[in-house]
């Protein structure tokens, strides 16, 4: 069947013609009940040639056509913009979870979050030394002390478990505090299948040695994630991370 506002618009586009067959002044046609539907059989009544039924056809079924394309190209846009954003939360759920699981012990969730063949990558300070174990200075002064800067390189699960499950980290877990996405940050979907977020980091730690919560920094960082999407899945392909001050932040920015 065809619409009627099919058919009205075919009235419309005939009426605009300069004339019908052989030059001929068109004739007047009959209004169209408005809602009502009609048959081929019933479209001739009201048009006065039958070939300007075909040619109004024709160029409805262009306008139809072009109407189809666009609606066809807004879909697409949509579907990727949706796509963009289901892809940040997800890479970003990663790193909230990151956190959780580094704060409270949970080792096997923690590695889970990663590729097998996931790269972490990490200056840091050495402070061993001038920390006991309850993160109390064991100089009276620590502005005095220049500590050691380090690098610290995890390449799989297994030896990231034994990242994850090393002394420096164990004396903290329960009253550490592990922010990997709580600060401005820039998320970049680089394809179908690779994402990178450039964030800052911070972890902090109650103090044992204090009745009150006293909190100290553990370290303030600069990261480039790298995620990977495996069988539907983000997980964590890389972390490079730097801290403040190092020299090292601004080669975590490039392509970003």
């Amino acid at each position: 069947m065809i619409f009627c506002r099919h058919v009205e618009e075919a009235i419309a586009i005939a009426k605009q013609s300069d004339s019908g067959a052989g030059g001929r002044p068109q004739a007047p046609f009959k209004p169209l009940d408005p809602g009502c539907e009609m048959g081929p059989e019933d479209l001739a009544k009201h048009l006065p040639e039958p070939v300007m039924i075909r040619e109004a056809l024709s160029q409805i079924g262009g306008v139809t056509m072009e109407t189809s394309r666009r609606a066809d190209a807004q879909t697409k846009g949509l579907e990727e913009r949706i796509a963009l954003l289901e892809a940040e939360r997800d890479c970003r759920e990663l790193l909230a979870r990151y956190g959780f699981y580094a704060d409270h012990g949970l080792s096997d969730e923690w590695v889970d979050l990663y590729t097998e063949d996931a790269v972490m990558d990490f200056w840091y300070f050495e402070d061993d030394e001038y920390f006991d174990d309850e993160m109390q200075p064991r100089d009276v002064d620590l502005r005095t002390l220049s500590l050691p800067l380090k690098n610290g390189r995890f390449v799989g699960r297994k030896e990231l478990f034994d990242c994850i499950n090393a002394p420096r980290h164990l004396r903290i877990i329960d009253r550490a505090q592990h922010q990997m996405d709580g600060h401005a940050s820039i998320f970049r979907l680089m394809d179908d299948e690779t994402a990178v977020i450039v964030s800052n980091s911070l972890v902090v730690a109650r103090s044992e040695g204090h009745h009150a919560p006293v909190v100290q920094y553990q370290n303030y960082c600069l990261n480039r994630w790298t995620f990977r999407r495996v069988d539907g899945r983000w997980l964590i392909a890389e972390n490079l991370r730097r801290p403040m001050g190092s020299g090292g932040a601004s080669e975590l920015l490039a392509g970003i």
